[in-house]
């Protein structure tokens, strides 16, 4: 099912400089997926969508020009490959511009291509979904679904360019998705989520359901708590979209190099608790994110970028890495991990993007964190994380679910509370961090207690 086989790919390119172009790169993708929805409470019939198409992106005198098309035809391309040399030309020179990815040896990455994924059938997607429903529903007759769903994925990509980088990739991916409320009497309570996410058919939905039940039961009992400073918990959901518009983007070269980053020259310092370790990882087996490269070439690595609390090191796509004079880490995307947006990666240049993000686990367990807590909140989502500032670390948010902590026990659900704090001082902060760990889409990282935030009741 390859989009294009290397002799075409070699026509492109050999096109392209002879039009005038001074280096070519050629991305190609076909990908399909069935989606299965819950809406209402029932599980809908399932959509289906196939996506391939073509990226272009040329250079010429420092001048880079990109183009899109899902048009085939020898012909086409040659307008594409045009219209990309014209964007290139009326661009302005870019004077730090190196050159694209030299050749590179690519890893073997283990468990992201399941061919029982890619011929699993409506049908079976269907059960799975309904089965996922079933289990919330069984758990307790409280629980209510709101949304949800699964999504099956398989695709391929070439990404080549004219200074002999060729790869192939095939790969697959299975997303359930479901968020409930429970009710009893007058209390409603918020929506809760939970997720699973694998490349292979090995994945088990039904905990899902029973998981997000359970969540949404406990959280029918409401406390109270009082505007103040509180030892906080931080679920993986919630960690993962602090960090998503702050931590994870200040670690970029890109904001780096811009002088946007806290973290600028700071390698070798000590800029969080010693119990974080972060690292990215786009060869993790079975990873998310996980190939044996990226969207432009170049081979996916393991990165360490905080060790202990000591920052290591940023990641770097192809453009960031040389005006360093240094190698990608292998963290060019298109167009975000999977599952995300809605626009097909091809019509994307490369971007700086994590991989699979992976917090190191600790020695204690989540019981034991909590138990050590004589009054403060278990924060399971926040609402309002994207408005959050990466060069400052400023967070103000809506914490919810959010359950309240009295003497090492869970007393229930305190609605209408928000969190103020600076993600890089509450990294410093870091106190316990548990050693369950839980994926949260390209994340995998355990529960992390800090030691004071402020709680604003509303």
């Amino acid at each position: 099912m390859v989009v294009f086989d290397r002799d075409f790919v070699d026509w492109i390119i050999d096109e392209a400089h002879k039009m005038g172009a001074d280096e070519v790169e050629c991305y190609a993708l076909m990908s399909k997926i069935y989606n299965v929805t819950i809406q209402a409470g029932e599980v809908r019939l399932p959509t289906f969508s196939i996506e391939k198409g073509l990226g272009i992106r040329v250079v010429t005198d420092k001048r880079i020009g990109f183009a899109s098309t899902n048009f085939f035809e020898k012909e086409k391309i040659r307008m594409v490959i045009e219209r990309a040399l014209s964007i290139a030309r009326s661009s302005k020179q870019n004077p730090k511009w190196v050159s694209l990815p030299q050749e590179s040896k690519y890893p073997h990455v283990d468990k992201i291509y399941d061919k029982k994924l890619e011929e699993m059938t409506p049908e079976e997607i269907m059960e799975r979904t309904k089965n996922m429903l079933s289990s919330a529903m069984e758990t307790d007759k409280r629980v209510m679904p709101v949304w949800g769903g699964v999504a099956v994925a398989s695709f391929e990509e070439i990404v080549a360019n004219s200074h002999n980088i060729y790869g192939e990739k095939k790969g697959t991916a299975i997303a359930g998705f479901l968020g409930v409320i429970a009710r009893e009497g007058n209390v409603t309570t918020p929506m809760h989520m939970e997720q699973g996410l694998s490349r292979t058919a090995e994945i088990d939905l039904d905990k899902v359901g029973k998981v997000v039940a359970e969540k949404a039961v406990r959280s029918l009992k409401i406390t109270k708590i009082e505007t103040g400073e509180y030892p906080i918990v931080l679920d993986p959901e919630a960690f993962f979209m602090l960090s998503l518009y702050t931590l994870t983007r200040a670690l970029s070269a890109e904001l780096v190099q811009t002088g946007r980053s806290p973290f600028a020259n700071k390698i070798g310092q000590e800029i969080a608790s010693p119990l974080l370790t972060i690292i990215d990882d786009g060869t993790l087996p079975g990873g998310v994110a996980s190939a044996p490269f990226d969207d432009e070439g170049v081979e996916m690595q393991r990165n360490v970028l905080i060790d202990r609390g000591v920052l290591k090191g940023y990641i770097f796509d192809n453009y960031r890495a040389q005006i360093e004079n240094r190698k990608s880490t292998g963290n060019a995307v298109r167009g975000g991990v999977l599952f995300e947006g809605t626009q097909p990666k091809y019509q994307f240049t490369p971007t700086i993007t994590p991989t699979n993000t992976i917090i190191d686990r600790g020695d204690a367990s989540l019981d034991e964190i909590i138990e050590e807590i004589d009054k403060g909140v278990l924060i399971l989502g926040v609402q309002g994380a994207h408005s959050s500032n990466p060069e400052t670390g400023e967070i103000s948010v809506v914490a919810t679910p959010a359950w309240v902590i009295e003497n090492g026990e869970i007393k229930g659900q305190a609605p209408g509370i928000m969190m103020n704090t600076n993600i890089y001082e509450a990294i410093k902060q870091i106190e316990s961090i548990s050693k369950e760990t839980k994926q949260t889409y390209n994340m995998i990282a355990p529960w992390i207690k800090i030691s004071r935030v402020k709680i604003i009741k509303r």
